[in-house]
């Protein structure tokens, strides 16, 4: 769920017998039905509306999405509805820092673990176990380089650029600023130790 450019799901493929993505964003899919349509099926529908019989998913994946909806628990109970029985859900979204602040304007909400793991229970999940997503330096320089390039393209030249273009220049140019290349420096991992993690990470069983 949130599948975007489908470069997870293709991911995921790697493993599963069959991956389906859905998002609602047509450019989105577009990419994704181009670059992976052959590792996964990707299809355009509301993570609130989900058309997919109940208890039909063995995993249902939904990273970072939940922050997002105006009604967390819709989202959350669909998730429930179409997980098998003895299915798994892996969900994450950011943790709110002690100062309550919200760290992206266009987050609704962000929970602390505590407050996660009750709406994740009041949702119909038995089982919840949350991890911790502990994210390297890099990461916020990749962050910060993407904004600055997106606040100097005035004229949106970028959305004109190939990905792979693109991306290939982004690289270019962060190894020039930083010295390093990007997958080196934007690394994360996770841990079952929630103290400084910047994202939650949970593993939840119906």
């Amino acid at each position: 769920m949130g599948c975007g450019f489908g470069y997870g799901s293709a991911r995921l493929a790697e493993r599963a017998a069959k991956v389906t993505g859905i998002d609602v964003f047509e450019d989105a899919l577009a990419y994704a039905h181009e670059r992976y349509g052959a590792a996964a099926a990707f299809l355009r529908a509301d993570g609130l509306r989900m058309p997919f019989a109940s208890g039909g998913f063995d995993v249902v994946t939904c990273f970072e999405v939940v922050e997002h909806v105006p009604e967390p628990q819709r989202l959350l109970r669909e998730i429930r509805r179409v997980l098998a029985s003895d299915g798994v859900a892996v969900l994450s979204t950011p943790i709110r820092s002690p100062s309550g602040e919200i760290s992206d304007p266009t987050h609704l909400r962000e929970y602390d673990p505590a407050e996660f793991q009750e709406e994740l229970v009041a949702a119909g999940f038995a089982r919840v176990e949350l991890l911790g997503q502990h994210l390297a330096p890099g990461i916020w320089q990749v962050h910060a380089l993407s904004a600055q390039l997106s606040r100097r393209d005035v004229f949106g030249l970028r959305r004109l650029m190939p990905p792979r273009l693109k991306a290939a220049i982004f690289s270019l140019l962060f190894r020039v600023r930083f010295g390093a290349p990007v997958r080196a420096a934007a690394t994360t991992s996770i841990s079952s130790d929630l103290e400084g993690a910047a994202v939650q990470v949970a593993l939840c069983r119906g």
